[in-house]
């Protein structure tokens, strides 16, 4: 098991140590959570970023240029989106 479990204050109640959490780094960062008092929860979000919206954090970034994808790195996006049932925009 790579991730681990920890409680923590709920900024939504203000109840100490009633959120049960859990984060992970494999094989991404997620983390996820619930208040136990207040029934607050939290949860990383997967998804595919439009290419309007991926284009516009580009441009933030100095227009970094990446090589197109090949078909193999194609291939293993649809794997992956398969995988964790991940739909695009």
């Amino acid at each position: 098991m790579s991730g681990s479990s920890y409680t923590a204050n709920c900024p939504r109640c203000g109840g100490k140590e009633t959120i049960e959490a859990y984060s992970d780094w494999r094989p991404f960062d997620s983390v996820s959570g619930i208040c136990l008092r207040c029934g607050f929860t939290y949860w990383t979000q997967l998804g595919i970023t439009s290419e309007d919206e991926l284009e516009e954090q580009r441009a933030e970034y100095d227009n970094i240029k990446f090589d197109e994808l090949t078909s193999e790195e194609k291939q293993n996006c649809k794997e992956f989106d398969k995988d964790y049932n991940i739909k695009e925009a």
